[in-house]
């Protein structure tokens, strides 16, 4: 701006008035559009929830407005000028044009269209948006291993007793362990992941018709799915405590935590 303003005037007062001037019409200028741009994202996303449906909306504006209030944190070095020379759209802009200015890096490459940098910004947001949920759901997956390998464990401690008798005072420990290496064969990352389920417990017969246990578990794993999103999971279940009744023809069993 103080390169325009040299244009008009070289009276170094003269021209620090007109950039304030300049910088003033511009913030007025860039409220207004921002205001309107907020109005139109409010009414486009009331319309899109009356359609119902499964959409997942980029807030570019939103997107924006981090990158304006911390444009260092982005990479970008200069959110008012423009890469390409004036009058030159994006579409026809190459690094090597004359007028061509990369001396710094721009958010906007004409006077409309972001720069490369950031068009690989929006990308990226996009990107993860959308991955999102399903990047939710891998979360769970050390949990359910640790309460599917518990179930296995004190399913197999059951059919021991009931092939074989357990004198009463008698007091039994049982455990389990199982891990395993995975692949994530529905995306072209090849991501893979391992875990590592342990249980232990004990149980007291109390009577002929009562006995008595309870367990602890824990679960170790390390998740890649994609070169974009790891995770390790350490999870611990507090001991749980069991009596099991047995009937007849099977057993009835009572949990509490």
């Amino acid at each position: 701006m103080l390169a325009a303003a040299a244009t008009v005037s070289s009276d170094p007062s003269i021209q620090q008035q007109l950039v304030e001037q300049l910088l003033a019409g511009y913030e007025t200028a860039a409220g207004q559009a921002s205001s309107l741009t907020d109005y139109y994202n409010q009414t486009e996303e009331k319309g899109l929830e009356q359609h119902g449906g499964n959409i997942a909306r980029a807030d570019i504006n939103g997107l924006f407005k981090e990158i304006l209030d911390n444009p260092q944190a982005f990479g970008l070095t200069n959110t008012v000028g423009m890469a390409c020379p004036p009058g030159v759209s994006a579409s026809a802009c190459s690094s090597a044009m004359p007028g061509f200015n990369a001396s710094q890096n721009y958010l906007f490459a004409d006077h409309l269209h972001p720069g490369p940098q950031v068009h690989t910004i929006i990308a990226q947001y996009i990107q993860s948006i959308i991955a999102a949920p399903v990047q939710a759901t891998y979360l769970n997956q050390s949990v359910q291993s640790m309460a599917q390998g518990s179930r296995t464990t004190l399913n197999s401690r059951y059919q021991q007793l009931r092939q074989g008798e357990n004198p009463v005072g008698s007091l039994g420990m049982f455990g389990g362990y199982s891990g395993g290496y995975q692949r994530y064969d529905n995306n072209e990352a090849e991501g893979h992941g391992n875990h590592n389920n342990l249980t232990v417990g004990v149980d007291y017969q109390l009577n002929e018709q009562v006995l008595l246990g309870g367990l602890i578990a824990g679960s170790l794993d390390k998740q890649r799915p994609d070169d974009n999103y790891h995770y390790d999971a350490a999870v611990f279940r507090p001991p749980c405590s069991a009596i099991y009744a047995p009937g007849r023809r099977g057993w009835m069993a009572i949990y509490t935590t």
